[in-house]
């Protein structure tokens, strides 16, 4: 991963390669987290904002999300400070083993296969408790409005995102 290789800085600065309007916008998030973040699994109060950031802001999430799925070194690029960060952050977590669910909502046209191993970036929407997953299309009022796709995820190293 050529993102492990830059220097690590600090959370405001790790935006330093997106465009100004995103920039500034995330920035201010960022500093927003920053003063409110508590101690949590021994993470300093910048790798929580990293996490709750990535967590709480589709301006940074969706575009983030992208990228990495384009898998173009060009548009992953700007975002290399940034994922050092959240990298660091996420890997002082406990691991959490098990069966977790990844809950896609909507009509999916999702080629399914069977993998010994995968990596996922994808972290929104992996819910550690599987009675949630089961709950999900239970909620909708009507059987025709169901749809969605439910991934459940044998994992080894998950991490619990809900600092």
């Amino acid at each position: 991963s050529m993102y492990t290789k830059v220097q690590q800085l600090s959370l405001v600065v790790a935006f330093k390669d997106l465009s100004h309007f995103r920039r500034q916008i995330l920035a201010h998030n960022a500093i927003r987290l920053l003063k409110n973040s508590a101690d949590a699994h021994g993470l300093s109060k910048e790798e929580i904002a990293t996490i709750k950031l990535y967590v709480s802001c589709s301006f940074l999430y969706i575009p983030l999300n992208e990228a990495l799925r384009s898998e173009q070194y060009e548009q992953i690029k700007p975002w290399f400070s940034y994922l050092k960060l959240f990298h660091n952050a996420i890997y002082k977590l406990p691991e959490r083993a098990g069966v977790h669910c990844r809950l896609v909502s909507g009509n999916n046209n999702i080629d399914l296969y069977q993998v010994d191993s995968f990596v996922t970036w994808i972290i929104r929407y992996s819910i550690i408790n599987n009675e949630l997953g089961r709950m999900y299309f239970a909620n909708e009022t009507s059987i025709e409005e169901q749809h969605g796709t439910i991934f459940w995820i044998t994992s080894t190293s998950a991490r619990d995102l809900s600092i």
